[in-house]
């Protein structure tokens, strides 16, 4: 293969870099300006000295893959039409890595989704305080986004919170709006935002995610 000249490696960087900021949310996208080329340095470098080695062309790239959701867009988890988009993988190849990667990376997603999620709520509970005392915190909603990670953990913690009042009735579970690729527009109650707060600190406290 030729050697490319300083402009077709430019064009060769700005394609790449292109190709991962694809669907990126902004954050992902800043992360890939910032951190793309130290990235890239220490791949190639882990695989002169096969420091980790790997048995394997496939094993490689999938670790590969691995790095740059776990460095770069750590916010998104992977799915097989992003790969097969970025990484120009077959689409069976791509349900393969997707898979093996959200198991991996399972831990790391939930913990920054509970944090994620308790910054999110903490910005409208005083005034979901304020709301329960005027006795309005079973109508009074707040519009928040959050990470789609973080929403499908909002999702899960509800379902197991929300439990039936003393009037036989669950609080009014989360209002998914619009959505764009990595971010989801949710509305939710006073009384629920509260619940959820509570639920998420006793179990910081009590050490789970």
């Amino acid at each position: 293969m030729p050697k490319r000249s300083p402009q077709a490696r430019a064009e060769l960087r700005t394609r790449a870099v292109e190709a991962l900021k694809a669907r990126a949310s902004a954050a992902s996208q800043t992360r890939v300006d910032a951190s793309f080329d130290d990235l890239c340095v220490e791949l190639v470098s882990e695989w002169i000295l096969a420091d980790p080695r790997h048995e394997s062309a496939t094993q490689q790239a999938e670790y590969w893959i691995g790095r740059v959701y776990e460095e770069l867009i750590s916010d998104e988890q992977p799915d097989p039409t992003g790969m097969y988009t970025r990484f120009s993988l077959s689409l069976a190849r791509a349900q393969y890595v997707a898979r093996l990667l959200r198991t991996r990376l399972a831990a790391a997603w939930r913990a920054a989704a509970t944090d994620e999620l308790l910054r999110c709520l903490g910005s409208v509970e005083a005034k979901a305080k304020e709301a329960a005392a005027a006795r309005q915190a079973k109508t009074q909603r707040f519009e928040c986004s959050v990470s789609r990670v973080a929403y499908d953990e909002l999702v899960v913690l509800y379902e197991a919170t929300a439990v039936s009042g003393a009037d036989g009735q669950r609080p009014a579970p989360p209002r998914k709006m619009t959505s764009l690729p990595g971010i989801a527009w949710f509305s939710i109650t006073a009384e629920t935002a509260l619940l959820l707060l509570d639920s998420l600190r006793q179990g910081r406290q009590g050490g789970t995610p």
